[in-house]
């Protein structure tokens, strides 16, 4: 791919973004869903949760089959590889795995699971 893709990417999502970051269908098959505003640390990990989150989100509303999924948070964000693969996954089941009705007892579930301590 290299920068020849690059440069039309950044474009386009220049283009639609229009007061904020959002999730940008470039094409079908990139998503970009961005996990900072600005390169900072990032502290709250819950952001790597729903930044996968939203991404397979997006991946089914396109009909995208296969994804590939960067480490969110783990180079600028300087998030440990443990907690990036814990948060991912627990957004990939919580997508994966949805439940025949929502319940407050589900929500405390999945807001118990995104607790580190």
């Amino acid at each position: 791919m290299g920068t020849s893709i690059s440069v039309p990417i950044v474009d386009r999502i220049i283009y639609k973004q229009i007061d904020d970051e959002k999730v940008v269908p470039c094409n079908p098959i990139l998503i970009h869903t961005p996990s900072m505003r600005t390169p900072e640390y990032i502290v709250d990990y819950r952001t790597i949760y729903q930044c996968m989150r939203t991404t397979l989100i997006e991946a089914l509303r396109q009909e995208v089959d296969n994804v590939v999924i960067p480490a969110f948070g783990g180079l600028t964000g300087k998030v440990p590889c443990d907690v990036i693969a814990r948060m991912m996954f627990l957004a990939y089941k919580q997508i994966y795995n949805q439940p025949n009705e929502l319940t407050w007892g589900y929500a405390l579930h999945i807001a118990k699971e995104l607790r580190l301590r």
